[in-house]
């Protein structure tokens, strides 16, 4: 047996006083006297001997009163045998999951309201001088710091839904960095949740020794779900006035098939269309919804699931900026040139402008998306001065290296720019053996790569130093085939080959018109058609010019002011995880109602599959982590708690003890007759 609170044992020896009572009787006695007294001296014996068997009981009940009494107060408990104690004060850090997933329905009501009442009954069951720590998935900073039970408490009811989602492994690396830092020796981490199977993500490393881990299992009932999970355009290219191509892409996270589910896709208030498609258990589906915006400029647009039991995720927000059209300027050694002429004049949506090297208008550079460089066969300081200029204002360069000029032309170029440039000719015949189909310029290029894919061929070409880029496509020796550099707010984009069969067939093959329109359209400063709420996000934004000014995200009534990075020499906003709720935010400087950019927020789709751990599945990773593992309903749990921490508490069956005793003392005093 052992002690909560050892110290209250020192009243012990207050027991001593009704032991000095008895000892030192100072009753004063009256004086009788008897005429006949020869009786008195049996009488005398008698009552005497009563007398003193009466108080000797009656001190062995105040005794055991007293000290059962004491013992309850210093709370006696007999320790669970399995968990590892140690004396002192404790450094408690609860985890407490706030994501949508724990607003669905249990046993015990709104699983969310259950995990609160768990949370309460963890920090009701431990010490006065212990330490206590709330972490949910905001990760909100003034819960974090650890604090009394009363302030603990105080944290658990503000607690709300949010639509932050973090890992359990993230939730575990925050409480070990915590309770590491406590200067207390007993540190305990709680983990209350319904362990959903996205989120329940634990490894070996994440286990700390000097630390013990209780998870908490809230138990939910797994529903049916249907979540648009992303949409993205067919084409890259969004003009006003041209159909548009989105595709929407919804997961089923039901054990049985849905079909003809309906998905509405509305713009600026406006329906723009509907879609129909049936999707498997568990599986996937894609479908597509053709719509035209007649304006430009950015556009709000929402896709709707109808009929879905969730809400969280049955809508998906997203912001488009239309444009005009996109400018390809393309300066050549003589005109007409026909191979860059045939891929952007035949192109829906943009518009070509041809010049030759002899006549260059440097005041049409500003207006162009792109400037090819084609076979030029010099580079005079003035045009370098203002593809520089150009470049620094987020325009993109193509270079195509001509076919009857040196490399040493180059060095000009790749010196203004800071690009490694084109160098020496390589006389060796040698295949296009890889495609990098992460970077920008192939985005949405391949819906599915071929395995044996027909890749271009190079006769030969120019080596180019790929110090500080990318190669885009590789040689089968290593070199570059097309090299690109991010400078400033601009790319730099090179050809190791001539428009030139002798060099290579690349004008002839088929990804020749994709890598050229790409190249038009690739900006550093892309931003996403949305993004995650609840998450740090950096958004890279065209319109925000200064980073001293302020800027405010504005949705209804809700207000945000993001930060403003410089980020490879690009301006970008950076949420720091406050935007809390999905819908359109309006970017604006403070005290202007003109909306600058729209930027689109999502709840993240984690959320949307609601499939759960089963108990093989929790008890692996509570394995893992060496944890305790608590099921209960909420009455059991407050005592498996109090069990598991405390061990098996007896200080009510020594209050009993107490009373009974009491009991026995009063009995003693009105019925024990001398």
């Amino acid at each position: 047996m052992n002690f909560l609170f050892p110290g209250f044992l020192w009243a012990l020896l207050l027991l001593a006083i009704p032991v000095i009572v008895h000892l030192f009787n100072f009753r004063r006695y009256k004086k009788i006297f008897f005429t006949n007294v020869r009786f008195l001296k049996s009488v005398t014996e008698e009552t005497k001997s009563g007398n003193k068997l009466k108080k000797l009981l009656i001190l062995a009940t105040r005794l055991l009163a007293l000290t059962f009494l004491i013992l309850a107060f210093a709370q006696p408990y007999f320790p669970k045998k399995d968990v590892k104690k140690e004396k002192g004060a404790k450094a408690v850090s609860i985890y407490l999951d706030n994501s949508f997933s724990m607003n669905s329905e249990g046993a015990e009501g709104q699983v969310f309201e259950a995990a609160k009442n768990r949370a309460r009954a963890i920090v009701s069951s431990y010490g006065n001088t212990d330490k206590f720590q709330l972490i949910t998935n905001d990760l909100e900073g003034s819960m974090m710091h650890f604090s009394t039970k009363e302030t603990c408490i105080d944290n658990i009811d503000k607690v709300k839904l949010s639509a932050s989602v973090k890992t359990l492994s993230e939730i575990v690396s925050v409480q070990n960095k915590s309770l590491k830092d406590q200067p207390l020796d007993n540190r305990i981490s709680f983990i209350i949740t319904d362990f959903q199977q996205s989120i329940s993500n634990l490894n070996p490393s994440d286990h700390d020794s000097l630390i013990a881990y209780r998870f908490v299992k809230v138990a939910s009932i797994a529903t049916d779900n249907l979540s648009i999970d992303s949409c993205w355009f067919v084409s890259p290219v969004l003009q006003a006035g041209l159909p548009q191509e989105l595709m929407v892409r919804v997961k089923n996270f039901g054990n049985s098939e849905v079909k003809d589910a309906g998905i509405e896709l509305e713009s600026d208030g406006k329906k723009k269309g509907l879609a129909t498609l049936s999707i498997a258990a568990f599986g996937q589906a894609e479908t597509k919804i053709t719509f035209t915006e007649s304006t430009t400029g950015f556009h709000k647009a929402t896709l709707s699931l109808t009929g879905d039991r969730l809400s969280y995720d049955d809508k998906l927000y997203l912001a488009f900026n239309l444009k005009e059209s996109t400018k390809v300027l393309c300066v050549s050694r003589s005109l007409p040139e026909k191979f860059v002429h045939a891929v952007f004049s035949n192109a829906p949506g943009f518009v070509l402008t041809e010049q030759p090297e002899a006549a260059i208008q440097y005041s049409s550079f500003k207006n162009q998306d792109l400037i090819v460089l084609n076979g030029l066969s010099d580079f005079s300081s003035g045009l370098l001065q203002e593809l520089k200029s150009y470049i620094e204002n987020g325009g993109n360069i193509m270079i195509i290296p001509a076919s009857d000029k040196p490399a040493t032309i180059y060095e000009t170029i790749n010196k203004t720019l800071g690009i490694g440039g084109i160098g020496a000719l390589q006389n060796t015949a040698v295949n296009v053996s890889f495609i990098d189909r992460e970077h920008p310029l192939f985005g949405n290029v391949f819906r599915k790569y071929p395995q044996n894919i027909n890749l271009p061929t190079a006769e030969k070409y120019y080596k180019i130093n790929g110090a500080g880029g990318s190669a885009v496509m590789k040689l089968q020796n290593g070199d570059p085939f097309i090299e690109s550099y991010q400078r400033a707010k601009g790319y730099v984009f090179i050809s190791a080959v001539p428009l030139d069969d002798a060099f290579s067939n690349f004008r002839s093959h088929a990804l020749f018109v994709p890598v050229m329109l790409r190249s038009s359209l690739v900006k550093t400063f892309n931003s996403n058609l949305y993004y995650a709420s609840g998450q740090t996000e950096f958004i890279p934004v065209e319109s925000v010019a200064e980073r001293n000014r302020n800027y405010v995200l504005k949705n209804g009534n809700t207000e945000l002011v993001p930060e403003i990075v410089i980020r490879n020499n690009r301006s970008e906003i950076n949420t720091n995880g406050e935007v809390e709720v999905a819908g359109h935010y309006d970017l604006s400087e403070r005290g202007s109602d003109k909306s600058l950019e729209v930027i689109a927020f999502n709840n993240d789709r984690r959320e949307s599959d609601t499939r759960l751990l089963d108990d093989d599945g929790i008890n692996s990773i509570s394995k893992i982590m060496d944890a305790s593992l608590f099921t209960e309903t909420q009455e059991a749990f407050t005592k498996a708690v109090a069990h598991i921490e405390k061990g098996t508490p007896l200080w009510k069956w020594f209050i009993f003890l107490t009373l009974i005793c009491l009991a026995i003392e009063i009995l003693l005093i009105r019925f024990f007759k001398v």
